[in-house]
C-alpha cells in the first residue's frame, strides 16, 4: 500500500499514519506537528496495516479524493464517492460514470444476506481446512517420493548405458590393437633390426678374410664360417621379406570409423523419449498403459490420439482417414 501525505506541500511523501478525527493522511513531518496540536486524536498507523483491507478510513482512496464513500458501484463491486460519479469527466473526476451506482442503503440487505452466506461457508471452511493443508501435505510429500524414484531410476539407466558403452569402447580398443599389432614391428624387433647393419658388415669382412686365406683354413673351421654366413643371409632375407610386407600394408588404410552409425546413433539418442505421462488420456490409466508397451515387446513407445469421437465426431470416414495406413501408435 503506497499511500501519499493529504498535505499540499508533502503530497509527494509517503504517508505513515491516518487521523480518525481529522480524516487526513499525514507522513512522518505532518505527523510531528500534529501530535503537538492533537494529543488525544485516533491514528492509525499505516505502517502496521499489512494490507490494504486491514484499515478502512472511510474515505475514497480513488485519485486521492479523500472523500467519504457514500455510494456503491455493482460493476466494480467497490465503494466510490460523490466525486467518483459525478458526470463531468476529468482528471480527477467521473470515474464511475458510465457505472451502475446507488446508494449505499440500497445495497445493504444484499450484502448483509451475502456476509451470512460466506459466514456459513467459513465456518465449513475453518472445519475442514487443517485435514485439507494435512492432505496437501502429504500429496507433496507423495509427489516428491515420486520425484526422487523417477530420478533415480533414470540415473539407473543412464549408468548401465555408460557402462555398456564403456565396455563397448574397450571392446573396440582391445580390436583395434590386435588388428594394427600385425600392421607394425614391435620396439623389440626393430633393435634387433637395428643391429642388422653391423652383423652384416661383420659376415661380409669374415668372407673376405675366409675368400683371402681359405688354404690356410682347416676345414671344419671353415665349413662353420660359411654355415654362420648362410644363417646371418637367411636372417637378412627374412627380415627384408617381413619388411617389404610391412611397406605393403602399413601403406593401406586397413580400418574406418563408420561415420554414418555414430550420427545415427546421436541422433537416435537425441530422439528418444524415456519419461510418457498418461495423465492426461482420458481412455488409459497408468496400469493400462504400462500393460500395452509390454504387449509389444516391453519397451516404452509413445502414442499419439488419431481419432475421437468426443473432438472429431461419430464419423466413419474421418476415423478411416485418421487412423488408416498410419505407422504412429
Amino acid at each position: 500500500m503506497n499511500i501519499k501525505c493529504s498535505s499540499i506541500n508533502h503530497k509527494e511523501n509517503e504517508a505513515i499514519i491516518f487521523c480518525k478525527d481529522c480524516k487526513i493522511y499525514m507522513c512522518k513531518k505532518c505527523d510531528s506537528f500534529h501530535s503537538e496540536l492533537f494529543q488525544n486524536h485516533n491514528k492509525i498507523s499505516l505502517k502496521l496495516s499489512k494490507e490494504e483491507n486491514e484499515l478502512f478510513t472511510g474515505l475514497c482512496m480513488e485519485k486521492s479524493h479523500l472523500i467519504e464513500q457514500k455510494f456503491f458501484c455493482k460493476t466494480h463491486n467497490k465503494l466510490c464517492c460523490s466525486e467518483c460519479i459525478t458526470k463531468i469527466k476529468g482528471e480527477e473526476y467521473g470515474q464511475h460514470t458510465d457505472c451502475t451506482i446507488c446508494p449505499l442503503k440500497d445495497i445493504k440487505s444484499e450484502k448483509i444476506e451475502k456476509l451470512q452466506n460466506n459466514i456459513k461457508l467459513l465456518d465449513n471452511l475453518s472445519l475442514n481446512i487443517k485435514d485439507t493443508i494435512e492432505e496437501i501435505k502429504l500429496i507433496n510429500e507423495k509427489v516428491e517420493e515420486d520425484k526422487d524414484k523417477l530420478k533415480s531410476e533414470i540415473q539407473n539407466i543412464f549408468t548401465k548405458v555408460r557402462n555398456l558403452i564403456n565396455k563397448k569402447e574397450e571392446e573396440i580398443l582391445l580390436k583395434i590393437d590386435n588388428k594394427y599389432e600385425a600392421l607394425y614391428f614391435n620396439k623389440n624387433y626393430i633393435s634387433e633390426i637395428e643391429k642388422l647393419p653391423d652383423k652384416i658388415n661383420k659376415s661380409l669382412e669374415k668372407g673376405k678374410i675366409i675368400q683371402n686365406d681359405i688354404e690356410k683354413y682347416k676345414l671344419n673351421s671353415l665349413i662353420n664360417d660359411c654355415l654362420n654366413i648362410e644363417n646371418s643371409i637367411v636372417k637378412i632375407n627374412d627380415i627384408h621379406s617381413n619388411i617389404t610386407k610391412f611397406k605393403s600394408t602399413s601403406n593401406k588404410k586397413n580400418f574406418i570409423i563408420n561415420q554414418q552409425a555414430f550420427q545415427q546413433l546421436f541422433e537416435f539418442i537425441n530422439t528418444l523419449k524415456f519419461i510418457y505421462s498418461c495423465d492426461e488420456s482420458e481412455i488409459i490409466n497408468t496400469e493400462q498403459f504400462n500393460q500395452i508397451n509390454e504387449w509389444l515387446g516391453g519397451e516404452i513407445h509413445s502414442y499419439f490420439l488419431r481419432f475421437s469421437a468426443k473432438k472429431n465426431g461419430c464419423d466413419t470416414n474421418i476415423f478411416h482417414q485418421n487412423c488408416d495406413n498410419t505407422n504412429k501408435r
